[in-house]
């Protein structure tokens, strides 16, 4: 009987080590807006089909429809509780105001820069005009935020004057234009479900 108590109640102790670890491990992760993941996938797929593309020529046709896709994707009009993890920030502007970069892909296997494509997924303000200017609430939530620190937003991506405006950017830049509406830190080392 001794034995069958203790086997239970190390079964018991096991078990509840075992839920608070799990318990641990859902702390530690936060759940992405739908459209964000659509996003970050396309830039995924995109930068795998280029990788493993043949040649010059099948990597020009690839590169070529995922500009197409990734524009038409692109969300218009607002966005709210999307994640990011701070890229960088600074105040180089040349009003003192922040400059915020945000790394917003949700794969969290794989370097942020997937592949020969080159794209990334980040959003940025690093129009002069977008950034937070000093002494609004953006700007005093913004200045205590670390590189590496996961940050929850809401904002409007700044639209693109056509889509060859929007095709030319991918080409020469990895930072999407952004307008941030509000910014809050959700913690840091977290996991994107």
């Amino acid at each position: 009987m001794k034995h069958f108590t203790r086997t239970i109640a190390a079964a018991f102790v096991i078990g509840v080590c075992g839920a608070s670890v799990a318990s641990a491990h859902t702390q530690h992760s936060i759940r992405v807006p739908a459209a964000q993941r659509a996003l970050s996938n396309i830039v995924s797929k995109y930068s795998e089909l280029y990788d493993a593309a043949p040649n010059d020529i099948q990597q020009n046709k690839i590169a070529s429809e995922f500009r197409q896709v990734f524009c038409a994707n692109i969300p218009r009009g607002g966005v709210s509780g999307w994640i990011g993890k701070v890229w960088k920030i600074n105040d180089d502007t040349p009003h003192k105001g922040i400059h915020l970069d945000l790394e917003v892909s949700t794969d969290n296997l794989k370097p942020s820069v997937s592949g020969a494509l080159g794209i990334g997924l980040w959003l940025g303000n690093s129009d002069t005009s977008a950034s937070f200017q000093v002494g609004s609430p953006l700007y005093n939530t913004a200045s205590t935020l670390r590189t590496r620190e996961t940050v929850a937003f809401s904002g409007t991506f700044v639209p693109f004057s056509s889509p060859q405006a929007c095709y030319r950017s991918l080409g020469e830049s990895t930072d999407f234009p952004f307008h941030f509406s509000s910014i809050r830190k959700v913690g840091s080392d977290l996991t994107l479900e």
